[in-house]
């Protein structure tokens, strides 16, 4: 969840996008919180987990890709991939005690690196994607969008065919920088490449129409899926519609704190699920993730201030 590559150049910020990187973090809090909504309803549960909450990692992915697009010189991506690689090694390093299991040997521990323990998977896949498009960005377009859609509905097909039980397939082989990371990456691109929020849409109906399309597909994963799902169909259409509507709030501020919350809330708050404190108050169901959430506010907040001292810490 890094932060937006490049600022306006009045130095503005669109609020509207940080507060959309906040609720997409605080969807990833109930993702893995697990139970979010199980205490309310098993039908909500079911649809948060498996629809809503699915929206969170793509969408952050379509927003860097958004800024992707402005990275024009090798210097400034050789930054954004150093930021990126060096973000990585030091969260790593602190959730060492929670990945590593004793007695690993060096090429499993190597392999579990390049793949990414629990939720910082994003960071090391989105660095391969951002890699990847880096080297392939100056084919002509229409071989850029054919790739595009190779890689989607790959993804696409791997995940359901394991997920329908027609093929076992790893979850890796599907949730990855080729078939999940780029994909996105590559939509937030091309609507910052042809200017797509200028365009005069009906977009509050759109996504509606995507809304619905989600609903009908998690209803269908209801009845006839037998796991858990990161790829759904619907997001290549929910994500960029929500995205520009809120791009298209013209509401600014000079200050990128709302994202560093969002930031620190996705990398913190596996450690706060883990915490003692959070099982003190003997909390389930969604008012333990909501507990967790502000929790990993006040601990994000901690991390800001160490940021003034050490820039790569979020």
């Amino acid at each position: 969840m890094q932060e937006e590559i490049k600022e306006k150049p009045s130095g503005q910020r669109k609020v509207s996008i940080d507060i959309l990187k906040i609720v997409m973090a605080f969807l990833v809090v109930g993702l893995h919180g697990n139970n979010f909504l199980a205490d309310i309803s098993p039908l909500l549960f079911y649809f948060f987990r498996e629809g809503i909450g699915r929206i969170a990692v793509p969408m952050f992915l379509l927003i860097n890709g958004f800024y992707f697009f402005d990275i024009k010189s090798k210097k400034q991506f050789f930054n954004l991939i150093k930021r990126l690689f060096i973000l990585y090694l030091i969260w790593v390093f602190l959730y060492y005690s929670l990945w590593h299991s004793p007695g690993s040997n060096i090429l499993k521990t190597v392999k579990q690196l390049l793949i990414g323990p629990l939720h910082l998977w994003y960071l090391i896949e989105s660095l391969f994607a951002f890699i990847m498009f880096w080297v392939i960005r100056r084919l002509n377009y229409k071989i850029l969008f054919s790739i595009f859609v190779i890689c989607s509905i790959t993804g696409i097909c791997l995940q359901y065919m394991d997920i329908y039980s027609l093929q076992k397939i790893t979850m890796i082989t599907y949730r990855n920088f080729l078939f999940f990371c780029f994909p996105f990456i590559f939509i937030g691109y091309s609507l910052n490449k042809f200017s797509v929020q200028e365009k005069k849409m009906k977009w509050n109906m759109l996504l509606l129409l995507s809304i619905i399309i989600l609903i009908v597909e998690v209803s269908s994963n209801y009845i006839f899926g037998k796991g858990s799902f990161d790829i759904l169909v619907s997001l290549y259409f929910i994500c960029p519609l929500l995205f520009l509507i809120a791009l298209n709030i013209n509401i600014y501020s000079n200050k990128k704190t709302l994202a560093l919350y969002s930031t620190g809330v996705y990398l913190v708050h596996w450690y706060i699920l883990k915490l003692p404190i959070v099982n003190i108050f003997k909390l389930q169901g969604t008012p333990r993730i909501i507990f967790v959430f502000i929790l990993s506010l006040i601990l994000s907040w901690f991390l800001i201030q160490v940021k003034k001292k050490f820039k790569y810490i979020l």
